[in-house]
């Protein structure tokens, strides 16, 4: 049903695109009234002789996300592919029907942990409460729906904001793309939130970006604020915040939005959700992180191999974060900043799922401009787009065909060594080098700023 909507809004825009391209091209008049920037085809051809390694990036990555979503109708029918099961949204109903009833939000399962249930902050029921008045596989498509729509509009406006205007039958193509991208897709499937945090960041991009014009306050404030809503409704985005410590404005404005959020939600569900909410955080964090092996398209595993001392690398990664952000608060290359939060924060983040890399779609975007802007390397944005993508179905491909291969086998798979088992599986997960590949390659561009600032400030702006 979903893939089916989206797939019948593609094809009006297509077709009203296609429309308008006739039309300019056929009619004078209305072509000098409707004057627009090149199309990206147009803009892929001129690269073609002295960036051939982007354009050859582009065209197969574009070839790619625009396939998959008949690839994964195939996968599915075949049970390879997860279904269309919204199991998440069912944790929403299920918390706003408790607290209709009187109950609490938050119930322990059988196992006496959380998992399964309600996870998030009281205050996100009143986010999805109007898709749950409908049917439960409509309400559940319909938020999906306009999660994705809003993450689509937000992104055409970090596009506008940026200087480039798209054609109508190039967004029809960016949403049936943004649909084919395998993060977003299973987190449409599972119902989860990812879209609609996604767009926030977006928003908080487009934010910064507009604050960068002479004299612009408000949109400061709207970045953070945006930013602030994320880290409030999903603590283990903190990461994204770094660009906060880059400017004053923004923090203010994340400051702003949590306290605000933290007030409506005492406002509406009083203090003991919350004080129950806490013990779901306590859980949370002491809860066991299962091995790749055990294969599940959730899994996320960048440091599962180091256990025993991945808490204590992710603060050291975090403090390097911070102060490559301190660092470069003074060279105007806040863009980049902000992709390098974004970009660590599936790398930082306590427990991480493979659909929270659909919030690393702006940091690409931005990363691309910046690439461009400062003559570098444009393709390794997108090589990092296609490690994401393939993340869930690299690491089944390792989980089930590495073991027999290699003379080894794994504690959790009756038989195998351990320790050499979770190194090889750590180091066969395609998102993970996502991340780390658009992480390292902005925090070079932060280097380069704090370094060289004079040279990089209207490089890297």
């Amino acid at each position: 049903m979903f893939v089916a909507v989206v797939g019948w809004l593609t094809t009006l825009f297509l077709l009203a695109g296609v429309g308008l391209e006739v039309a300019r091209a056929t009619d004078a008049p209305f072509r000098e009234s409707h004057e627009r920037s090149p199309s990206l085809l147009r803009r892929l051809g001129a690269h073609a002789t002295d960036r051939p390694r982007f354009v050859v990036a582009a065209l197969g990555l574009a070839v790619v996300l625009l396939l998959h979503p008949f690839v994964d109708g195939v996968l599915r029918f075949a049970g390879v592919a997860a279904p269309f099961e919204f199991w998440d949204f069912g944790a929403y109903t299920g918390a706003l029907d408790r607290w209709r009833a009187g109950e609490s939000l938050y119930v322990r399962n059988e196992e006496g942990g959380y998992s399964g249930t309600y996870l998030y902050p009281p205050v996100f029921l009143l986010v999805v409460w109007p898709f749950t008045q409908l049917p439960f596989d409509t309400g559940a498509a319909a938020w999906e729906l306009c999660s994705v729509l809003f993450l689509w509009g937000s992104l055409q406006l970090l596009v506008r904001q940026l200087g480039y205007s798209l054609r109508l039958w190039e967004r029809a193509l960016l949403l049936w793309a943004l649909v084919g991208f395998h993060p977003l897709l299973f987190s449409v499937k599972q119902g989860q939130i990812s879209a609609f945090l996604g767009g926030l960041v977006t928003l908080s991009l487009v934010g910064l970006l507009s604050a960068e014009r002479p004299r612009s306050t408000t949109p400061g404030y709207v970045s953070g604020a945006c930013t602030g809503l994320v880290g409030v409704v999903k603590l283990v985005y903190a990461p994204i915040g770094a660009h906060l410590l880059t400017d004053r404005r923004r923090f203010l404005g994340a400051l702003g939005a949590g306290v605000t959020l933290f007030g409506l939600s005492l406002a509406v569900f009083g203090v003991e959700p919350h004080v129950d909410y806490l013990d779901v955080l306590r859980w949370g964090k002491s809860g066991q992180v299962r091995s790749p092996l055990l294969w599940m398209a959730p899994y996320y595993r960048p440091l599962y191999a180091l256990a025993p001392v991945s808490f204590s690398l992710r603060i050291v990664g975090s403090l390097v974060v911070a102060g490559l952000a301190l660092a470069a608060a003074s060279t105007d290359a806040d863009r980049v900043v902000f992709a390098l939060g974004v970009a660590t924060m599936p790398l930082l983040a306590p427990q991480a799922y493979s659909y929270y890399l659909t919030a690393l779609v702006p940091a690409v975007v931005v990363m691309l401009e910046v690439e461009f802007a400062v003559d570098g390397r444009p393709w390794l944005p997108l090589l990092a787009v296609f490690l994401l993508h393939s993340h869930s179905f690299g690491l089944r491909l390792a989980v089930e065909y590495l073991p027999p291969v290699v003379p080894f086998r794994s504690a959790a798979v009756p038989g195998l060594d351990a320790t050499v088992a979770d190194v090889v599986v750590s180091g066969f997960q395609p998102g993970v080098w996502g991340a780390l590949l658009l992480g390292v390659l902005a925090a070079k561009r932060v280097v380069d700023a704090s370094v060289h600032p004079l040279a990089s400030r209207d490089r890297v702006r």
